[in-house]
């Protein structure tokens, strides 16, 4: 099981903190450019992301990496897969990471049992869909206002796809016949779509907490920007809060091993 993780805010936060360029994203395809046939990416009173040296000629709105993250991702898959009797791969993602993680179900839908998008929608007119059938689970918290999963526009002023959208076009795409609608109640209040009897018998879920923001599910604030004790050059209060997840790991493991 592989994890990608990575903030946008974390852009603006570390570059406050650092007071120099340094900056970390992956390449999900649709960050590192201007604009999607839907237009720019971002508004004209965006806050416009620190560039990558190594990206020549950013366009306005871009602010991930630019470099072949799919190929780097993909290298490690088949080297891990060669050394080790792996049966099944599943990989999550949140934020940026959840944009890379559908980015690489897109190009390779054939290397995974299942992909998680966790608050990581990717930008309007941008969210793509594999050419083969994959498992896959979208994950959005309806208070999010850096990646926000219906209201389209973030705090920063970048333009994000509407999660029921990406669930639709994924369920167009495979054919799902049968659809699912509930709402319970489980920590958090959540409602949930599920497509099924699907090609290749494949399952896609939308998951919309009612309760959350920009969270991986099961913890109370954003520890993707935090540092461990070691590094105490870094003093950000926020670090200083204990976040045990109680329950979000457990939750959605359940609904992978299904499948």
């Amino acid at each position: 099981m592989g994890l990608l993780s990575y903030t946008h805010r974390a852009h603006f936060l570390i570059k406050n903190l650092f007071k120099h360029s340094f900056i970390s994203s992956w390449n999900d395809l649709v960050g590192s450019k201007n604009a999607t046939p839907e237009g720019e990416i971002c508004s004209i009173e965006a806050e416009i992301a620190p560039k990558y040296p190594e990206c020549k000629n950013s366009p306005r709105c871009s602010w991930t990496s630019c470099s072949d993250d799919i190929g780097f991702i993909k290298k490690i898959i088949d080297k891990t897969k060669k050394d080790n009797n792996i049966r099944n791969i599943y990989l999550l993602g949140m934020s940026n990471g959840g944009m890379m993680a559908q980015a690489m179900a897109c190009k390779h839908p054939e290397l995974f049992k299942a992909v998680v998008n966790i608050v990581g929608m990717q930008h309007k007119g941008g969210s793509c869909v594999p050419d083969k059938p994959v498992n896959f689970i979208i994950y959005g918290g309806i208070k999010d206002t850096v990646v926000p999963p219906v209201n389209i526009e973030s705090y920063a002023g970048y333009f994000y796809e509407p999660m029921n959208n990406t669930f639709n076009l994924w369920s167009e795409k495979f054919n799902c016949l049968k659809f699912h609608d509930d709402k319970y109640l489980y920590f958090d209040g959540f409602v949930q779509k599920t497509a099924f009897d699907c090609k290749n018998n494949v399952k896609i879920y939308s998951i919309l907490n009612m309760d959350r923001g920009h969270l991986w599910p099961g913890i109370s604030s954003n520890v993707g920007y935090c540092a461990s004790s070691a590094q105490s050059n870094i003093n950000y209060l926020k670090c200083k809060k204990s976040n045990i997840n109680q329950w979000g790991n457990d939750f959605l493991m359940e609904i992978l091993l299904s499948l």
